[in-house]
């Protein structure tokens, strides 16, 4: 869940993801692979863009993941991981906004490292 506040608006989106994947067992680590499938909720407030104001929007999300966790301690260990997601909305309202102007998609690439411990 994101929630951006500023001069020139408000977003709230909210993502509702699933993990399907498999976890490989290597001689020197633990790599995860797998795929993230999922609902998406947008809404903006946009003070800034003429014309687009406030709107509504669903989406889907649909993209890779992959992780590597590298023992460091008995129950410690590095992680690194990357995923990409795409995402394609549809407008909730009728209302002109980027939704309905083709602006639909957004992709996002992340990549992440720290440290995991066994509970």
């Amino acid at each position: 869940m994101f929630f951006t506040f500023n001069d020139s608006g408000s977003r709230f989106l909210m993502n509702d993801l699933v993990l399907f994947g498999y976890s490989f067992d290597l001689k020197f680590a633990r790599l995860n692979a797998g795929i993230r499938v999922g609902l998406s909720i947008m809404d903006v407030a946009d003070k800034s863009s003429p014309g687009y104001g406030t709107f509504t929007a669903l989406g889907a999300v649909l993209g890779p993941e992959v992780s590597l966790y590298l023992p460091v301690a008995g129950d410690m260990s590095l992680y690194l991981r990357g995923r990409y997601a795409a995402s394609a909305f549809i407008a909730l309202d009728s209302d002109a906004n980027p939704i309905d102007a083709g602006r639909n998609q957004l992709a996002t690439l992340s990549f992440q490292a720290g440290l995991g411990f066994k509970m």
